[in-house]
This record gives structure tokens, C-alpha cells and sequence, in this order.
């Protein structure tokens, strides 16, 4: 069976996949394929703080539910919980993304050594990446950090590149799939039906809702831009050197899902990409054309 731990990260439009999913599961089970969402992996599998000793429950709570799936006909299970990967919390407070991620995510995967296993990832510029984080943490009333975050973000050594590396080789047996938000936000269709192997025509509805109201739309908490210029340029360099990584065939650590035509997308004139969530099918063309002609207008030699 192929078990696939969409693992994140969080504000990377994975509450939209996850919508999609939960919207067409009937289409999906029919296809073979099962979908828990955050609230199900929660209830089921992540209950509590997912510290050592839980982590290594829940591999083997999962271990035994894909073989109860897979026994009843199914023949892939995607999980999708961005917290598998760590709280926000802890890479707010020490200012870097996921730094206990292979660690944490080994011991769930511990005990499906007799399944397909893929570690599904998307990543996000770091500026329009950590505005998110801050404004969500924000918005839980919790501290910001104190100091120069521009400079401390910008030294900081870990990158998306280390977090692929480290999940790589801390779960060896599994294949490693990114994207980016910037590029594949707006097509939580095409990010399942490559993840999962069913036809992405599966889900032509399901774009419908994020322009017709049928369903609410989930929460944004982009918030403003908390870095000036300069930090910004730097950050959006190294982000830039993640994908050259990635598209370079990532150290052979990890493959990379975007849309060719999309890739160079992830780094905007604004650095921001798309907003956490996928937006309007209606309004999109309009920001991606807006986009391009400021990625040009800046590009040209002055």
C-alpha cells in the first residue's frame, strides 16, 4: 500500500488541499484512495502533543489502520498534518523552519516499513513564509520575538534544502516530493492526483467553491510584511537557491513536483506568492499577470 504523510508545512495552502480532498471523498474512495484530513489524523493518531513517546503510538496506530485500508480494498492513504513536522511555536522561538523535523517524523514513520512510504512537502518564499508564521502566531496572542528579526532571520543557517536533507535521511526508506506554494497553491487538484495517482479531471469542481461562496474560506492571517527591503532581497536569494537545489535534482534527496512554467513564479518581485490559501479561480489570472509585469518591470537593467 502507498502511505503518503503529506506533512506541510503549515501555511502553505494545506488546509486547501485538504478541503478539496474532504469535499470529493467519495470520488476518492472510489478510486482507491483515502484522505484524513488534520481533524481525523488528530483524533485518531496525533491526540496530544506530538512528543517522542506519542510520535512513536501514532506510527504504530497508523501502521495498523493502513493495513485495516489496505485488507478493505484501498491502496493509498494520504495523512495530511502539518504538525508532524513540529509547532510553529518552536520555529518561532528559535527562529528557524522545523528543526526537529527528521527526528519527529521517523518515529511516526517507524512502523510502516511494510508500506510505499513518500514524505510530502511544499515550501514557500521565506519572507511571504515567516510574515504568515508571525502574523498566525500573532493572532494567538503569543510574544514576537525580540531583537532585529530581519538580520536574525537572514543569518539563521537552516533552509528548506536542510529540512529535505533531514528528512531524507532521517527516513531513508520513504521518496521525497516537493513543490512550492507560489506555484501550486491555486492547484490543490494537481498536487493530490500527483501525490495520490488518480486523474486530476477527478476534482474539475472542485475549484468551483473558492469562486462561488458554496463553502467557507479558510482563515488568512498573512498579515504585513515584517522585513525592509534589503532583508527581503536576501531572503528571497536564498530561497531562490532552495529551488535552483531542488531543480539540480536536489542531492538526489528529493523530487520536485512544480509545474516546469511555474518554478521561477516562487520568487515574485513581491517575494509574497500566493495568498495561504488558494484564491479566486475568478481573480487569480488578474494577480498572476500583475505579478509578472512587476517580476519584468524589475528585471530590466536600470
Amino acid at each position: 500500500m502507498d502511505v503518503i504523510l503529506h506533512l506541510g508545512a503549515h501555511r502553505t495552502a494545506e488546509t486547501g488541499l485538504a478541503a478539496m480532498a474532504t469535499h470529493h471523498a467519495a470520488a476518492l474512495s472510489q478510486a482507491g484512495l483515502v484522505f484524513w484530513a488534520r481533524d481525523e489524523a488528530r483524533a485518531g493518531l496525533f491526540d496530544g502533543p506530538v512528543g517522542a513517546h506519542r510520535a512513536r503510538r501514532a506510527g504504530g496506530r497508523l501502521a495498523m489502520r493502513a493495513a485495516g485500508l489496505e485488507a478493505g480494498g484501498a491502496r493509498t492513504l494520504v495523512v495530511s498534518d502539518a504538525r508532524m513536522l513540529g509547532p510553529l511555536r518552536h520555529c518561532v522561538s528559535r527562529l528557524r523552519p522545523y528543526p526537529d523535523a527528521g527526528a519527529r517524523v521517523a518515529r511516526i514513520a517507524g512502523g510502516l516499513g511494510a508500506h510505499r512510504l513518500t514524505l510530502a512537502l511544499a515550501i514557500r518564499c521565506y519572507d511571504a513564509w515567516w510574515a504568515s508564521v508571525l502574523a498566525r502566531r500573532e493572532s494567538l496572542h503569543a510574544d514576537r520575538p525580540a531583537g532585529d528579526l530581519g538580520d536574525r532571520l537572514v543569518t539563521q543557517p537552516m533552509r528548506w534544502r536542510h529540512v529535505i536533507a533531514d528528512l531524507a535521511r532521517s527516513v531513508p526508506q520513504a521518496r521525497v516530493v516537493v513543490w512550492t506554494h507560489e506555484a501550486m497553491a491555486a492547484r490543490p487538484d494537481l498536487v493530490l492526483g500527483r501525490l495520490g495517482g488518480v486523474d486530476p479531471a477527478l476534482f474539475s469542481r472542485a475549484m468551483r467553491p473558492l469562486c462561488g461562496g458554496d463553502g467557507p474560506a479558510a482563515p488568512q492571517h498573512e498579515g504585513r510584511m515584517p522585513f525592509d527591503a534589503h532583508h527581503r532581497a536576501a531572503l528571497r536569494a536564498q530561497y531562490a537557491e532552495d529551488l535552483a537545489w531542488l531543480s539540480a535534482g536536489g542531492g538526489g534527496l528529493a523530487d520536485y513536483m512544480d509545474e516546469p512554467a511555474e518554478q521561477m513564479r516562487a520568487v515574485t518581485a513581491e517575494g509574497r506568492g500566493h495568498a495561504n490559501d488558494p484564491e479566486p479561480e475568478c481573480t487569480r489570472p488578474r494577480r498572476v499577470a500583475r505579478a509578472r509585469r512587476k517580476g519584468t518591470e524589475r528585471a530590466r537593467p536600470r
